[in-house]
């Protein structure tokens, strides 16, 4: 994936919220980035697929793991990404956190709606602070939106799996989680974050059991991650 896709799935995922929803998750969305590129996500109870548009390839979070697929004339080739990178140890990269990572000075409501996807939502003002101590402000689309829940509970599972990969990065988790408490508070979803994410079209109905199956046996990296951390 491009690196604004991977941006985009970091911002995303970061900002979307704790496990609020009863029943078991099912649905796709497909969310624009900044440059236009596209990802699609799939998800089904803990599973979690991602599509990119831009190539044949995909991630699929599935029973404790992190895939990715790619293919080499026509064949698969499925590789543990989570096992590499935990391979790396305190080597890992360390930056899965976004600007919805960043400290939040507050979360106010706008009072305006915005329809994003077909979705009402209602516009807030967000408030971060940076490293340096400097304030910048972003809107939010946030909805309550049932469709919205799900793929907000989607992404943070592959959130949680993304930070327990991690070492360190305390102070990044904690303001994470702030602004996660914050959407549990309000129970939402986010539709669209400034002009960086925005959610195109979404979907409750159930995703084809056969999306979230591996196509072929995984190649484990972790002892090429050791040796890239020595």
């Amino acid at each position: 994936m491009r690196s604004h896709t991977t941006k985009l799935l970091s911002g995303l995922s970061l900002a979307l919220g704790t496990m609020l929803s009863s029943g078991v998750l099912a649905g796709s969305a497909s969310v624009q980035g900044p440059q236009g590129e596209v990802a699609q996500f799939e998800y089904s109870g803990s599973m979690l697929r991602i599509n990119a548009a831009q190539n044949d390839g995909y991630a699929l979070l599935r029973d404790g793991h992190f895939y990715t697929v790619g293919y080499n004339n026509g064949q698969p080739m499925v590789f543990d990404a989570g096992a590499m990178l935990k391979g790396f140890g305190d080597m890992a990269p360390q930056a899965i956190h976004g600007d919805l990572g960043a400290e939040i000075a507050s979360l106010k409501d706008t009072g305006e709606n915005e329809v994003v996807a077909g979705i009402q939502g209602d516009v807030y003002e967000v408030q971060f602070i940076d490293d340096s101590g400097a304030q910048r402000s972003e809107s939010l689309v946030l909805s309550t939106d049932k469709r919205a829940q799900e793929l907000r509970d989607a992404l943070f599972q592959m959130m949680n799996f993304a930070e327990s990969m991690t070492p360190g990065q305390e102070k990044a988790k904690a303001q994470s989680q702030d602004i996660r408490a914050r959407l549990s508070s309000l129970n939402a979803g986010i539709l669209r974050y400034g002009s960086e994410v925005t959610v195109t079209e979404i979907s409750g109905e159930p995703v084809a059991a056969q999306r979230f199956e591996l196509p072929a046996q995984p190649l484990d990296l972790q002892g090429l991650g050791k040796l890239f951390g020595q």
